[in-house]
């Protein structure tokens, strides 16, 4: 086991990003709290933004989860 637990790896990841302000961490309305709360942490330090994708429940099929997590993505910033 690399990690005690979910949380605990979320947060490695997240401090490991290197955010600039504006950018935007993508989740869905089915996260687990803690990791949520680490999302919106971090994105407040890195003055970022979280989005939360919704995504049905229950889903009809695969297609359906997908489609509600790709509605929610922003055109790409380019880089600097």
């Amino acid at each position: 086991m690399f990690v005690p637990n979910a949380t605990t790896a979320v947060n490695a990841v997240l401090r490991s990003l290197k955010l600039r302000v504006g950018d935007e961490l993508l989740t869905t309305c089915h996260d687990y709290n803690a990791c949520r709360n680490a999302l919106v942490q971090r994105a407040r330090e890195a003055r970022a933004k979280v989005v939360v994708a919704p995504v049905p429940f229950p889903i009809r099929n695969p297609a359906e989860a997908i489609d509600a997590i790709l509605r929610s993505l922003t055109s790409e910033r380019s880089s600097p």
